[in-house]
C-alpha cells in the first residue's frame, strides 16, 4: 500500500481510503487496522466459510437422502464438528477443519444445489 493509504474504520469493518477521500457516517480515520477489528473480520470470514460447508451437506440430513442410518450419523457428527469450529482453542487463526465422511458411490456432495 502506498504511504498515503489510510483506513476508514467502523465497529464491524474497514475500508482503504486515500488522502482526500471523505469518511462516511460512523467511520473514523486510522493509519492502521486495530487488531480487535482484524480478529472480528477474520472470525466472520471463517464463519462464512463454515456456513457454506454446512449448506453444501444440508441434504444429508433430510429423510429421503440416499444414505443409510450409519452414514447419516457420520454426516450429523461432521456437521456438529463444523458448528463447533468457533469453539476451537486457536480460532480463528489456527483451525482444524473436520474431514467430511465418504459418500456412497455415485453420490455428489453438491446434490440438490442449483
Amino acid at each position: 500500500m502506498s504511504d498515503d493509504t489510510m483506513f476508514a474504520i467502523t465497529r464491524t469493518g474497514y475500508r482503504s481510503i486515500s488522502s482526500g477521500d471523505e469518511l462516511m457516517d460512523g467511520e473514523t480515520l486510522s493509519e492502521t487496522i486495530p487488531s480487535e477489528l482484524m480478529d472480528f473480520t477474520l472470525k466472520a470470514r471463517c464463519r462464512i466459510q463454515r456456513d457454506g460447508m454446512l449448506r453444501v451437506c444440508d441434504w444429508t440430513q433430510v429423510s429421503d437422502a440416499p444414505l443409510d442410518s450409519f452414514q447419516k450419523t457420520q454426516w450429523s457428527a461432521y456437521r456438529q464438528a463444523l458448528r463447533d469450529v468457533p469453539n476451537q482453542q486457536g480460532f480463528p487463526y489456527d483451525i482444524t477443519w473436520p474431514t467430511p465422511p465418504s459418500l456412497p458411490a455415485g453420490t455428489s456432495i453438491t446434490k440438490g444445489l442449483s
